[in-house]
């Protein structure tokens, strides 16, 4: 037991309670004390006992004296002004802007995903915390700051308070980032922060906090904290992910941080500069990894259309969407949004690839401009391009989206279209006008992305051949999925082998005089299996096809004679067939005999 004489007599006190009154600066350093492990029977002034001196804390003694919440918060107030201050922007700019709130918080600075990773915006991860929807919001969570963060900034000093909502705005939309794709906005997430900041506060120092105080810090805002969090995952459209990080950010922080009437002050000076530098040094991170990590390229995710075997990329966050443009692609998501759009079709070849692109405009732009949803569609004329190592023509086009219920936005787009053997494709690839130059490089990275590949069709035609070699229907099936692709030279080298095996493969001699037809060094050969077929061919379509490459063979040799006389039959077969039609208003006449 342990005596001590104060000015209302002498009081007996185990070692616990010793201690406790030491800590809590109830036992004055000049105190006598009789600590009969120590001091045997006598009385010696406490600050000359060792385990006195190890609990004994003027700092903490002074701290509990003179801690109050008095000081008016100036930096939280600055703060507030500042939220009110871009939310009045942002009134101004929705009464003369577009008329979509979603669309007017992302271009104040809202945090939007795709934004962050795509075009390197990394600033949003700051001014987030600044934008609100409505004036509710506004005022729930500049309430909360004022009396939360203000508790905050009279506990600590203004450079590490200025730390502790750094660290939970960025804790907000960090977390928010990566765990969700909502657009979201607003100071919740610093109020979740001085939440956490508070209690840790609480917890950390309780022993020392005036009894008037007690019930504002530390586990008595627990059940708050909760109660706001359990709120927000019960409600849609909350940003809980947000609400967790600045709770997360702002308690850490706090943790490292001594208050102010704790601290000695003895580098004072040093260490303000330091803790502004580090604020600086964070602020200029944050608005510059964006940029930089741009300059790296896009992470693309690639999708692949296996029956068609086209493979595209799009950005990592991009989901599959209806577009703007009615089908479907691929699209970052905003309320004003970017998109990818792939189409790929099987049709006869050769073709032709502006009048690809005229059906491609026709189906989709003019005809919704005839619907009324767009307008102003217009085109530039076609450059050459290259797309997956084949030749592309490039389009230019530009158009105003004009929903019936929303408001009208102005798009650029880029198209690509290119073939593969009798596979048309069409790429498009479209963003707002005044975001489009900067997904340029995106573009041009998700074009450079675009693959062939072998699709579903010839994987199935390969796969039977080499499960019966000796199938002649499979190897011929297998040269028809050469040729789709535009593998010609596998496709004649196939039929060239099914012929070996069989020489009387009516469809395969047929499928071999076209392709060599086509081939100016391969033109004797067709026609001889042309002139072949033609006397065993009874079927009227079959016959006129093969007359029609026979004309096309004749007029490539000068054989105009024989074009004439192929065009008599083709004329007596098929009047009304347009290209026997339009082979007869074009073919030259037969010149006159000469006279004898």
């Amino acid at each position: 037991m342990i005596r001590i004489r104060t000015q209302t007599g002498e009081e007996t006190l185990d070692l616990g309670e010793f201690e406790s009154r030491v800590v809590r600066g109830e036992i004055p350093p000049d105190t006598p004390v009789c600590f009969p492990v120590v001091s045997g029977e006598d009385f010696v002034p406490a600050r000359e006992l060792e385990i006195f001196r190890g609990l004994y804390s003027p700092s903490r003694i002074y701290f509990k004296r003179y801690f109050n919440l008095a000081s008016f918060p100036a930096l939280t107030t600055v703060i507030l002004v500042a939220n009110v201050a871009v939310f009045v922007a942002g009134q101004v700019l929705l009464a003369e802007g577009s008329g979509n709130l979603t669309a007017e918080l992302v271009r104040l600075g809202a945090k939007a995903g795709p934004l962050i990773t795509d075009l390197g915006e990394s600033w949003r991860l700051l001014t987030a915390n600044f934008v609100h929807r409505d004036l509710l919001h506004l005022g729930f969570n500049l309430f909360f700051l004022f009396n939360l963060g203000g508790a905050l900034e009279n506990t600590y000093r203004k450079h590490d308070y200025l730390l502790i909502v750094l660290a939970s705005a960025l804790g907000t939309t960090i977390l928010s980032f990566l765990g969700s794709s909502q657009i979201s906005a607003g100071a919740s997430g610093i109020v979740f922060g001085c939440f956490g900041g508070v209690v840790v506060f609480g917890l950390k120092y309780r022993d020392i906090i005036p009894r008037r105080y007690r019930r504002f810090f530390g586990g008595a805002v627990v059940p708050y904290v909760l109660i706001f969090l359990w709120l927000g995952w019960m409600s849609a459209g909350i940003d809980n992910w947000g609400h967790l990080g600045g709770l997360l950010g702002g308690s850490l922080c706090t943790f490292l941080m001594r208050p102010r009437l704790l601290d000695a002050g003895t580098n004072l000076g040093r260490r303000r500069v330091l803790r502004y530098g580090l604020t600086v040094a964070v602020i200029g991170l944050t608005f510059a990894v964006g940029p930089a990590w741009t300059r790296l390229g896009a992470s693309l995710v690639v999708e692949r259309d296996d029956d068609l075997g086209l493979e595209v990329a799009h950005p990592l966050g991009w989901r599959r969407a209806i577009t703007d443009l009615g089908q479907i692609g691929f699209s970052n998501g905003l309320p004003v949004p970017t998109y990818l759009q792939a189409d790929a079709r099987e049709q006869a070849a050769p073709i032709d690839l502006e009048a690809v692109a005229d059906q491609w405009f026709s189906n989709v732009l003019e005809m919704r401009e005839h619907q009324g949803l767009y307008r102003g569609v217009r085109r530039e004329p076609p450059r050459p391009a290259v797309v997956a190592g084949r030749e592309a023509l490039l389009y230019r086009a530009a158009f105003e989206a004009s929903p019936r219920n929303g408001p009208t936005v102005s798009y650029l787009l880029t198209l690509y279209v290119f073939a593969r053997g009798e596979i048309a494709c069409a790429v498009a690839m479209y963003a707002p006008t005044d975001r489009f130059q900067r997904y340029q490089p995106i573009f041009d990275q998700m074009k450079d992305s675009i693959r062939l590949t072998e699709p579903r069709s010839l994987r199935l035609a390969r796969a039977a051949t080499l499960l019966d070699p000796g199938d002649l229907e499979a190897h011929l099936r297998l040269a028809e999925a050469w040729q789709r692709t535009g593998e010609r030279q596998r496709a004649v080298a196939t039929y060239e082998d099914v012929l070996a095996r069989n020489a009387s493969q009516r469809p395969a001699r047929l499928a071999l005089a076209r392709l060599w037809v086509d081939e100016v060094d391969a033109l004797e050969e067709g026609v001889r299996l042309l002139d072949g077929l033609l006397p065993e061919t009874t079927d009227p379509e079959e016959r006129v096809e093969l007359l029609l490459l026979g004309v096309r063979y004749d007029l490539q040799q000068d054989h105009l004679s024989r074009a004439h006389e192929r065009l008599e039959e083709l004329l007596a077969l098929a009047p009304e067939d347009p290209r026997v039609r339009q082979l007869a208003h074009h073919l030259p006449a037969l010149p006159e005999p000469l006279a004898p």
